[in-house]
């Protein structure tokens, strides 16, 4: 949905505003109607179809006009989106195929890494680098492998009362806390080069090197890896993927990154 978090707008206008001037207007309508009668006196309306079909004429409007806005949207993300993933996609891929078990909606667009420690990146041999190991580089200031914090969970998110997509109530402010399993941070075991941070995703501290500056407040803390050779590219694996966490503020900054994985 284009509108899932931002109220539509049409030619910078909100449509909301624009309802809004059209009930006024309506108001006023209905207003002048109901006073006029106390001059004009009130005629009985014959039932006949005409009058019927203008009788039921808002409904129909109204109607229409949803059904517009609910088909536009999903017609506008599909466009604009393409060629990933929408519900209208999915909806005509599924009609396509005749609504056979080849269409699995969401399922064809998400990429799943069976086995995360499978595709770790291996350092280029005959380089040089200090005792945290490659992803240190030769000379880290303020970067360790314990300088992450225990606690990693995400900042409160407050939204305002009636946000959509929420289940919270609509008369009040919404706080929620949102973290993917495992990454919440905590203790784990030694990893490869002497971290102990808790490792999410099902990666392998034997494997994975973590290097972070939580902690330092003395200076700005940098750190430059040693150079990771990548595989050949093919079609089943796509993408380099880094894992960096760690909320950042004033008072508070980790980083942690292992070596990229496909």
């Amino acid at each position: 949905m284009p509108w899932y978090d931002i109220q539509p707008v049409i030619a910078s206008h909100p449509v909301t505003s624009m309802f809004l001037a059209l009930s006024v207007l309506t108001g006023l309508l209905a207003a002048w109607y109901h006073f006029r009668m106390d001059y004009a006196g009130h005629t009985e309306v014959k039932d006949n179809r005409r009058n019927r079909i203008l009788a039921s004429t808002p409904l129909l409007v109204v109607a229409v006009i949803m059904v517009l806005g609910e088909v536009g949207s999903l017609a506008k993300g599909a466009v604009f989106r393409y060629p990933m993933y929408t519900t209208a996609k999915a909806n005509l891929a599924a009609l396509e195929s005749g609504l056979s078990p080849s269409s699995c909606a969401m399922a064809d667009d998400v990429l799943a890494e069976p086995d995360p420690n499978a595709g770790m990146l291996q350092p280029v041999p005959g380089q040089t680098f200090g005792s945290d190991g490659p992803l240190g580089g030769v000379n880290p200031v303020g970067f360790k492998p314990e300088g992450v914090g225990e606690d990693l969970k995400s900042d409160p998110v407050v939204s305002k009362p009636g946000v959509v997509n929420s289940d919270a109530s609509p008369n009040k402010p919404n706080a929620a806390i949102t973290d993917s399993a495992g990454t919440a941070g905590g203790k784990g075991p030694v990893g490869v080069n002497g971290s102990h941070a808790a490792l999410p995703f099902g990666l392998d501290p034997a494997r994975t090197p973590v290097m972070g500056s939580y902690g330092e407040n003395t200076l700005a803390a940098t750190a430059t890896s040693a150079w990771y050779q990548l595989p050949a590219r093919s079609a089943d694996r796509p993408l380099v993927v880094i894992s960096a966490a760690g909320p950042s503020g004033l008072t508070k900054r980790t980083a942690t990154s292992s070596t990229a994985s496909l």
